[in-house]
């Protein structure tokens, strides 16, 4: 006889009932025939409720059921086979992040999903029993994205001229006027805006509470093995960095003018046109 299946579309509730329910074959039903996803990384958890009833239940193989918000067992006997295990841990969580404009915080990451409830009555537990319903780790946080960089100033201060040159023109000790003999520098250019503040990094998830597991068996005839632990949480996401600040740009025009001294130079045959008597001669 095979078991029968009774689900309730609106609450994702499951029931199995037969004489005898192997729960490979469960959890195989609920993956190709209801869409079930068991899988260790969901979008959002199955949460769904399984209620076994059946005279035997049998456990073979590693049975991977994540997701599950409940699980109730109601059996004269539970058999397992060796090396076997009911694995129904809590899934971790997929999650998207949407691109960043710059400076803007991260989100922060997705909880760790509680673990699953687990409750088993029966009579007789038999064979090597294991059961894991571990709760599930939290989701790193969004990194905050890098500040928006400075802006370059629009203004700009005027060249040096011939004229800044002139200015330093200076007199020797016989009072004569030298030129400029310096390298006049141009203006240092304005410094450029401050670069924005990089966000904040999202906050990491916090790993779940473990599930919760009931045994009410009358006699074992083997071992039971159940766990349950809490999930991890993430590591920290990195904060955004400051954006960069503009450098100074290169320095305006340099005026380089080597003068050389102001000296009058009186042509030779001005020499002669001292201011003498001239004596006219008649011819």
């Amino acid at each position: 006889m095979r078991a029968e299946f009774y689900g309730c579309v609106f609450s994702d509730r499951y029931q199995a009932v037969g004489r005898v329910v192997h729960m490979d074959f469960v959890q195989e039903h609920l993956r190709t025939k209801k869409n079930v996803n068991f899988g260790n990384s969901q979008e959002r958890p199955n949460n769904i409720e399984l209620e076994v009833l059946a005279d035997t239940i049998y456990v073979k193989g590693d049975i991977k059921m994540h997701g599950i918000k409940k699980l109730m067992l109601y059996s004269r006997k539970v058999t397992s086979a060796a090396d076997s295990r009911l694995d129904l841990s809590a899934p971790t969580l997929t999650q998207t992040f949407v691109s960043l404009i710059a400076g803007t915080d991260g989100d922060d990451g997705e909880q760790g999903v509680p673990g699953p409830i687990v409750e088993i009555f029966a009579d007789v537990s038999n064979g090597y029993l294991n059961i894991l319903t571990n709760g599930g780790n939290g989701n790193k946080g969004q990194d905050g994205q890098d500040g928006k960089p400075g802006v370059d100033r629009e203004g700009k201060r005027a060249d040096k001229t011939e004229q800044d040159c002139t200015s330093k023109a200076t007199k020797d000790a016989d009072g004569r006027i030298n030129g400029c003999t310096e390298n006049i520098p141009g203006s240092r250019g304005q410094a450029g805006g401050n670069g924005e503040d990089g966000g904040d990094a999202g906050k990491a998830g916090n790993g779940a509470n473990a599930g919760h597991q009931t045994l009410n068996v009358r006699r074992v005839t083997g071992k039971v093995d159940l766990k349950t632990c809490r999930g991890s949480g993430a590591q920290a996401a990195t904060n955004g960095k400051g954006g960069k600040g503009k450098t100074i740009n290169s320095t305006n025009k340099n005026i380089a003018k080597y003068f050389r001294p102001y000296v009058s130079i009186i042509p030779l045959w001005a020499a002669y046109m001292l201011p003498t008597c001239i004596r006219m001669l008649d011819l």
